[in-house]
């Protein structure tokens, strides 16, 4: 089993994720410094992987996993076992943390922390200031997300060490 398939295991073995928490998620568990070789670009709600999407596809016609997608989300249910643990102890410490710091949060709430994380550290390339990351979020997304609640995921990100203090 390769890593990204481990990893995709572990985030749908307690819950059945749709499509988009699945992007946020390994978007931020690499951004953690798990590297899965994924490339990330803008997309519409947030940053997005063509490179993940084709992969689960791929999962999906070898039987791995099943995309149910006779609802409004895409959710995706896990079907091997996860016996076979190809990570380090480090890259499964970055796993764990990121599974309890992040899998708790709605696909909106993941969507804005990591639209955030993206503009601070892609767009515009940290360190920069909390308010031209706010105005570059608002011209990306319009009024979906308040200037309050991209300020508390600029404070998140710094807190979890994924945009450094020097940006505040």
């Amino acid at each position: 089993m390769n890593k990204t398939t481990y990893v995709l295991g572990n985030l749908c073995k307690n819950a059945m994720p749709g499509k988009k928490i699945i992007q946020k998620l390994v978007y931020l568990i690499e951004r953690k410094g798990l590297d899965l070789g994924m490339d990330y670009s803008m997309h519409f709600y947030g940053p997005y992987s063509a490179d993940l999407d084709q992969f689960l596809h791929e999962l999906e016609a070898n039987n791995t996993l099943e995309i149910d997608t006779s609802g409004t989300t895409h959710k995706i249910r896990f079907h091997d076992n996860l016996d076979d643990n190809p990570l380090t102890p480090e890259e499964y410490g970055i796993l764990d943390e990121a599974i309890i710091t992040f899998s708790n949060k709605s696909a909106l709430d993941l969507e804005v922390l990591t639209t955030t994380d993206y503009v601070a550290n892609t767009i515009l390339k940290a360190p920069v200031s909390n308010d031209k990351i706010i105005e570059t979020v608002i011209q990306i997304k319009g009024s979906k997300f308040q200037k309050n609640q991209i300020a508390n995921c600029i404070r998140e990100l710094t807190e979890n060490k994924l945009l450094t203090s020097d940006a505040i």
